[in-house]
């Protein structure tokens, strides 16, 4: 995994550009500067309060033919990527951006990130058209309902939506925590859908 530090020579990001209307010449949708703001404020809120934080891991592609790869065993090889050669980043070219901003910052930003390592997956593909489908298919995921958001956040409303479940009779057994709504034809009264 490399550290944040080795992220700007090592991935490259083929984002189109703003003002474009081309797509078809680019891996990636344009950046969306708000989004890697919220990236980083959540980056620093947690490392404010001590509190440990994550980010995906990234997933790029880089063309076999520029690489080489040597068996160790059984099945596991060990990839030697020429110093020359980029990653194009396939899916997460904000955590990107938001990790390259705080390490090129001098202040407190760089501390929180300089010495992290972030995991990248890596896909043998130098096709520009499939690692576009490759980047459509990554968007094809399924949204995680509000309820177990609320469930798995343990901070702020969904934290106290969470104790009152637990702790107040009226919502125990009651409460839908996985859908939207409790169900028509279902034990369930309320829904945690903050």
């Amino acid at each position: 995994m490399p550290h944040a530090s080795e992220l700007p020579t090592l991935l490259r990001s083929r984002s189109t550009p703003e003002n474009s209307n081309d797509p078809l010449r680019h891996k990636n949708r344009p950046i969306d500067k708000k989004h890697v703001e919220e990236i980083k404020e959540y980056i620093r809120k947690r490392a404010k309060t001590n509190r440990p934080w994550v980010l995906g891991a990234l997933t790029a592609n880089i063309d076999p033919n520029k690489i080489e790869s040597q068996l160790l065993w059984g099945d596991l090889y060990i990839l030697i990527i020429p110093n020359q050669v980029s990653l194009d980043i396939t899916d997460g070219q904000h955590r990107r951006k938001a990790i390259l901003e705080m390490i090129e910052n001098d202040g407190s930003d760089r501390d929180i990130v300089a010495t992290q390592t972030f995991p990248i997956n890596l896909i043998l593909e130098g096709n520009l058209e499939q690692c576009q489908i490759d980047f459509h298919d990554m968007a094809q995921t399924l949204q995680i309902p509000q309820t177990l958001l609320v469930a798995y956040s343990g901070k702020g409303r969904d934290l106290i939506a969470k104790k009152l479940i637990d702790n107040v009779n009226m919502f125990q057994n009651k409460t839908n925590l996985i859908q939207k709504t409790p169900g028509s034809k279902s034990k369930y009264i309320y829904s945690a859908n903050c």
